[in-house]
Parts: C-alpha cells; structure tokens; sequence
C-alpha cells in the first residue's frame, strides 16, 4: 500500500482527513447509465448492472464517510492521552 498519509493524534489531521471525502452528498448520488431508446438485450442488461454498481458504491462511499466521521473524536481521546503520556515522561528522572 502506497501513500505519503502521516499518522497523528490530531484533531486538526483528522478533521482535514475528512475534509477530503465525498461525503452524504456522494459525487454518485442520482447518477444513472441511460441508453435511452435501444432494445439490444445486451445493452439493457448493462445499463441495469452499471446502475446497481452506482448505487452499491454511493451506499459504500456514505458508509466509509460515516465511519470517517469518528475520526475527530477518536483523535481527541488519543491526544489527550499522548499529552499525558508526554508529561509522564517529562517528569520521570531516568537517572542519566
């Protein structure tokens, strides 16, 4: 898997991380394939099969946006703890 995405207990990352979705408003919403006027058996069941994919991947795009959604909060708990974390460190005498 390729990709420059940065790894962070941030609310600023996750929030601009969601930014980047399509959303509720999926860019496939009301999107049709439509071979207006052709009776070519072929064609018909294409068409059917190319709007069912559309309407299978715009429920997927709106599931993995509601999923995304959680990222914020979860980046909240995680940097609460990292600054926990931190300060326990900072405080600790390693003896060097």
């Amino acid at each position: 898997m390729s990709g420059n995405g940065k790894i962070a207990s941030s609310t600023d990352s996750a929030f601009n991380a969601i930014s980047k979705f399509p959303g509720q408003d999926s860019f496939l919403k009301d999107k049709h394939v439509d071979f207006t006027g052709s009776n070519i058996q072929g064609m018909l069941d294409g068409q059917k099969v190319c709007n069912e994919m559309l309407t299978e991947i715009s429920n997927l795009s709106q599931s993995t946006y509601k999923q995304a959604e959680k990222f914020p909060e979860l980046a909240k708990k995680f940097e609460v703890q990292d600054k926990q974390d931190a300060t326990d460190l900072a405080s600790m005498n390693w003896g060097f």
